[in-house]
C-alpha cells in the first residue's frame, strides 16, 4: 500500500508489494541470464529487504545461500514523514542535508521499541535521517 499511495516506507516494516515482487523476479531473471553466480547475499533488517532476497534465492534454486541482515543496510529513516504522502513533502526527498522532522525516542514508531534492533546501541538508532546521514550508517558496514 505503501508504495502504490507514493507514502514514505523508510525503516516502517511493511510487506513487499506485488511490484516489489515482480521485480525480486526480474531481477533473479536478470541474473540468471547474466551468468551472476551469487555466492553471498547481504539485506537489511526490513522484512520486504529478507522478502525481497529470499524471493531470488528461490528463483535462483540456491537455498544454501549464506545472508547477512544488517540494521546499517536498512533503507533510509524518514522520521514523522514515514506513512505520509511524498508529495507533501519533496524537500525531504531532494536535498540529501535535510533531516525529516524526527521521532522522538518516546514514540512507539522509533525502532529502539522494536525487538530485532535490541542489540544495536540506543544513540545509533535513527529517529529520521537525511541522505548524508543514511550514507553515513551504511559506509561503515563495507
Amino acid at each position: 500500500v505503501y508504495y502504490e499511495e507514493q507514502k514514505y516506507a523508510g525503516w516502517a516494516d511493511v510487506a513487499l508489494s506485488e511490484n516489489g515482487v515482480n521485480a525480486a523476479r526480474e531481477a533473479a531473471n536478470f541474473i540468471r541470464a547474466s551468468g551472476i553466480r551469487l555466492d553471498i547475499g547481504f539485506t537489511s533488517m526490513l522484512k520486504r529487504g529478507v522478502h525481497t532476497t529470499n524471493i531470488i534465492i528461490d528463483e535462483l534454486d540456491i537455498n544454501s545461500l549464506k545472508v547477512h541482515k544488517h540494521w546499517r543496510l536498512n533503507t533510509r529513516h524518514y522520521g514523522k514523514l514515514e506513512g505520509l504522502n511524498k508529495e507533501s513533502s519533496s524537500e525531504i526527498a531532494l536535498n540529501d542535508d535535510v533531516r525529516p522532522p524526527l521521532l522522538d525516542l518516546m514514540d512507539d514508531k522509533h525502532p529502539s521499541h522494536e525487538a530485532k534492533y535490541q542489540y544495536v546501541p540506543l544513540e545509533a538508532l535513527p529517529g529520521g535521517e537525511s541522505m548524508n546521514d543514511c550514507k553515513a550508517r551504511i559506509i561503515p558496514y563495507w
